[in-house]
């Protein structure tokens, strides 16, 4: 919430300075960008500028190094970034049984939305390990089946 609001200030200012305004790109397809989460997540700060409107921007395609995080998922996640830090494999202190009890409710939330077992949620650091994990998996099962 305090990440949003200073990205917003500093949107607001970028737009509100003097002189000549960046190019936008003339080809490409565009994406108008706008908050979408909910207005009670925002703390309510009567000093700020006002609400700069949606942004027309070019569509980011390239997400192969990095994505956008959506608001809702950043108000999610900043309690665990900030307070709930512990290694959820941890399981002899207080801060391991925090992150374990959140992984927990995340595996269940994911294996309701897509009609999954829980127990076949399996959360990685990135794409190399998660298609390790598939091509080892299925070859461990080829070779279980005996089809060679």
């Amino acid at each position: 919430m305090l990440l949003r609001a200073a990205w917003r200030r500093a949107a607001v200012a970028v737009t509100a300075a003097p002189g000549p305004k960046p190019a936008a790109p003339t080809r490409g397809l565009r994406l108008r960008v706008g908050d979408h989460a909910p207005q009670s997540a925002v703390t309510a700060d009567t000093t700020a500028a006002p609400e700069a409107g949606p942004v027309l921007r070019p569509l980011y395609m390239d997400v192969q190094a990095t994505t956008p995080l959506d608001p809702r998922v950043l108000d999610a996640m900043l309690p665990y970034l900030i307070n709930y830090y512990g290694n959820p494999h941890s399981r002899t202190h207080a801060y391991g049984w925090e992150s374990e009890a959140a992984m927990e409710r995340a595996r269940q939330q994911v294996a309701s939305l897509i009609g999954a077992d829980p127990r076949e949620i399996i959360f990685t650091s990135g794409a190399t390990e998660s298609n390790n994990i598939a091509i080892k998996t299925e070859s461990h099962s080829v070779a279980q089946a005996g089809v060679q």
